[in-house]
C-alpha cells in the first residue's frame, strides 16, 4: 500500500527491486490526506496472507507506530527518538485484530 503522492511513489520505487515481483501494489490518496486513521483503516482491510509494507508520510507514519505501540514501554521509548526520512519501522501486530504490536526494529539507510 502507497500513498498517490510523488515522494511515496519514489520511495516504493527505491525498494521495489527487493520485493518478490507478484507483490501486488495499491496505491491510495487516503494515506496522504486523511492521517492515522486511514492507515488503521489499510491494516485492518488487508486480507494478508503475509505481511503488509505501508508506504506513506511523517509524522503520520511515526503516529501511527506510537498508536499501535501504545502498551509496549520498550517500543514507545525507541520511538520517542523520532523516525527519520526514509526509515523503515517493523511492527509485529498482535493475533485478534485490536491492532496492538511491538516495534521490532527501525532500519535507518
Amino acid at each position: 500500500m502507497c500513498s498517490t503522492a510523488v515522494r511515496a511513489r519514489q520511495t516504493l520505487d527505491l525498494v521495489r527491486s527487493a520485493l518478490p515481483v507478484d507483490v501486488p501494489v495499491r496505491f491510495s490518496d487516503d494515506l496522504y490526506a486523511l492521517g492515522v486513521e486511514a492507515y488503521r483503516a489499510e491494516i485492518e482491510g488487508f486480507d494478508g496472507p503475509g505481511e503488509l509494507l505501508l508506504v506513506g508520510h511523517n509524522p503520520t507514519i511515526e503516529d501511527l507506530a506510537m498508536t499501535l505501540c501504545e502498551t509496549d514501554v520498550a517500543s514507545q521509548e525507541r520511538l520517542t527518538g523520532g523516525v527519520g526520512t526514509a526509515n523503515w519501522l517493523i511492527v509485529d501486530l498482535a493475533d485478534g485484530g485490536d491492532l496492538a504490536g511491538v516495534l521490532r526494529d527501525i532500519i535507518k539507510p
